[in-house]
């Protein structure tokens, strides 16, 4: 049976026709089965008449219009063709074994982006077109800021949508469990407070939130839609700064407070030394009874002197005796 051998201009892999059937498609268009290049057979007969020449490379033989050597593939003028009418060896086309086993390596639905130049290529997969993931790196930093709470809602999201129940279903009871922790925490003295709130943060991100960023790191890579922050961020800032002044508010008021006692007893330390001075002037003896009004003489301003910051009322008592007032703590001990 006479074949027609013939190289694809593109790639040079090597592909058989029938002679008869080039005959008849002499003019036509054919696909390389290597790389889909479409080939253009020229007549057969216009190809192999003139003057004979040799390839340069090989010394084969070959027509005058021949542009490829017909045994060594060598490029003469553009494609080769050649007859052989012996029965011939199944040829199969040239192909880039690197490239076939990196195929191998990576199915259809893996993500490859060229060659590795020595470095590990971790496979990758996509998600489905519709669906989309709050970046994980951003949940565990906002998450600093808007407590694990927000964190374990957003990721419990992003699980549901990985299609991981399970993980989904966990990261929201961790959420709610640092409902309680964030209020205890909030209303109980500040180095024990901020002790318990950080241990939980810790807690949070070793057991759940590292897991999502490895998780969608190793799978998806970057290759996923990512769904805005405009919406979960309005919220976080909309129910978080008002519990931020819940919060501050008991150490405000403790802090105003003491503030105000700490004044009240400078007071009364003012009005004791008036006490003593008046009772030396006028040799007072002990539990003598005060008079206010000649005590007062001995005080740079007496109508704040008299005032409690906190709205209690000054008692002068008597000689030997600290002067008092009526609210709680608010007491002269030296």
């Amino acid at each position: 049976m006479s074949e027609v051998q013939i190289k694809c201009p593109k790639c040079s892999a090597d592909l058989l026709i029938d002679k008869e059937e080039m005959d008849a498609l002499q003019g036509s268009t054919i696909s390389c089965l290597n790389c889909n290049t479409d080939i253009v057979l020229p007549s057969l007969s216009k190809q192999m008449s003139g003057t004979p020449k040799f390839c340069s490379s090989c010394g084969n033989a070959i027509g005058s219009n021949v542009k490829f050597c017909t045994k060594c593939g060598t490029k003469i003028n553009g494609i080769g063709i050649g007859i052989r009418n012996e029965e011939p060896e199944p040829i199969q086309p040239r192909l880039d074994v690197k490239a076939m086993q990196r195929q191998a390596s990576f199915p259809n639905n893996s993500k490859y982006s060229g060659p590795t130049n020595g470095r590990q290529v971790s496979q990758t997969s996509s998600l489905a077109d519709d669906a989309a993931l709050w970046n994980p790196d951003y949940i565990s930093t906002w998450s600093l800021f808007f407590t694990p709470i927000f964190g374990g809602i957003l990721q419990s999201s992003n699980w549901k949508t990985l299609e991981k129940p399970d993980k989904a279903k966990a990261s929201l009871i961790w959420a709610w469990l640092g409902l309680p922790i964030f209020l205890v925490s909030l209303f109980i003295d500040v180095d024990p407070g901020r002790g318990l709130w950080f241990a939980y943060l810790i807690l949070w991100y070793i057991a759940f939130g590292r897991q999502q960023q490895k998780y969608v790191k190793k799978t998806y890579g970057k290759d996923y839609r990512r769904k805005s922050w405009l919406q979960p961020l309005g919220i976080a800032f909309a129910i978080t700064i008002p519990i931020l002044i819940l919060g501050a508010t008991p150490s405000f008021m403790k802090a105003r407070n003491q503030s105000q006692a700490n004044a009240c007893i400078n007071n009364l330390r003012q009005i004791e030394s008036a006490k003593e001075q008046w009772a030396l002037a006028t040799k007072q003896h002990e539990r003598a009874p005060v008079d206010i009004e000649a005590v007062l003489k001995y005080i740079n301003n007496p109508q704040a002197v008299l005032q409690c910051p906190s709205g209690g009322t000054i008692d002068f008592t008597v000689i030997g005796v600290n002067a008092t007032c009526t609210i709680p703590g608010h007491v002269l001990t030296d």
